[in-house]
């Protein structure tokens, strides 16, 4: 499952002084956590589509959603045809797949149903309803075994809700009330998550994977939302594997991507092994490739595009403009320090790795959406154009 716009260091079990996720900690201690993982952008269509597919965004070619395709005046990128999706792997194993999607991005038009059998989106309706249509399927469910169900929560994305009761109790004292809100909807959707855990019974037969597609910035910076930066605010996501035999208990060091996601299940699955991924199994040993990142955002008169390499404690954040920002992740994980000038050679082999690594999309698949005014008027609820 995906929780929308859910940044690690928000959750207890990442650290967090207060008790947001206490079903998702339950996980946490009774499956694996990965301690340091990263999504492959800011932005939830590409960083979505990396999950689905193990691809990076410019393997895949989704680059933007519907709120910036609509900016650049162009048709909306899609996953390719000739693209493996997760879906479509459980699908050829055998499985009858399912999907409930509450992020508007995340549709049939961008491609996101290849694959499944059942397939719905249902705008920001929120976690009671995404849960509503699982069970709803219910029969499907049960006569469906084996069964894979793709979630993607959206809360606590924009707008932030003031859930109660825990909003009350997140900010006794004043504060900033979105970053209180923030956290009254990761434990809204918390709840949620765990009683969809007892009215579907997860027992010795379920494997859960939990994740975000990104974080979010709340005032890090003096910015709020995301799919503007790469900083870890909107990059550092949590990820949670709940099931396999003799992983209970278990805490990983090693930095992760959300790209590895689906070569992980295709290993503890015995599912086909696709040579086209581009993560690596959560289970193989040995030295983790380096993770990568990008956002391509609309700004007048042209796209602005950033590029990051975290490569062991290094990161590099690459913009299109030639500007550097090299962080010493070991000494400096708020990364403020800007060590380009003081590293000049190891930003320079980074960056060499990101040109070699981050050439475009084979072949990109676009397809025409209608952006109406209620479309358009939705979006910006969600926080798009801001």
């Amino acid at each position: 499952m995906v929780i929308d716009t859910l940044r690690a260091d928000h959750l207890p079990f990442y650290g967090y002084p207060l008790r947001t996720a206490p079903n998702l900690a339950r996980l946490a201690e009774e499956g694996v956590l990965f301690r340091r993982a990263h999504s492959t952008s800011s932005y939830t269509a590409p960083a979505t589509a990396s999950i689905l597919t193990s691809l990076r965004p410019s393997r895949h070619g989704v680059l933007v959603g519907l709120w910036a395709a609509a900016q650049e005046q162009r048709e909306v990128d899609r996953i390719a045809d000739r693209v493996e999706t997760m879906a479509e792997a459980f699908a050829a194993a055998g499985y009858t797949t399912f999907a409930v999607t509450d992020n508007v991005n995340v549709s049939r038009a961008a491609g996101f149903d290849q694959g499944f059998h059942y397939f719905r989106n249902l705008r920001d309706r929120g976690a009671e309803a995404v849960n509503r249509q699982v069970l709803a399927w219910r029969q499907e469910l049960g006569a469906a075994e084996p069964w894979f169900l793709y979630l993607h929560y959206m809360d606590p994305h924009k707008p932030y809700r003031r859930r109660e009761p825990w909003y009350a109790s997140y900010r006794p004292g004043g504060g900033d009330w979105r970053v209180a809100a923030y956290d009254s909807e990761i434990a809204f959707v918390d709840a949620r998550i765990g009683e969809l855990r007892r009215e579907l019974g997860w027992d010795e037969r379920t494997l859960v994977v939990v994740t975000s597609d990104h974080g979010e910035e709340l005032m890090d910076r003096t910015r709020m939302g995301h799919g503007q930066t790469l900083y870890a605010e909107v990059l550092d996501v949590p990820l949670v594997l709940w099931g396999p035999p003799g992983w209970a208990g278990r805490r990983e060091d090693a930095r992760v991507s959300t790209l590895d996601i689906l070569p992980t299940l295709v290993e503890l699955l015995g599912l086909r092994q696709s040579p086209d991924h581009e993560g690596r199994s959560l289970l193989a040993p040995g030295e983790r490739p380096p993770a990568l990142a990008h956002v391509r955002k609309p700004v007048p008169d042209r796209s602005r595009e950033l590029r990051a390499l975290i490569r062991g404690d290094w990161k590099l954040v690459l913009h299109d403009t030639g500007e550097r920002e090299l962080y010493d992740l070991a000494a400096d994980p708020g990364e403020r320090s800007n060590a380009a000038e003081r590293e000049p050679e190891r930003g320079a082999a980074m960056r060499r790795e990101i040109e070699a690594l981050g050439a475009g999309p084979a072949e990109a698949a676009r397809t025409r959406v209608e952006i109406t005014p209620e479309l358009a008027e939705h979006l910006r609820s969600l926080g798009y154009g801001e």
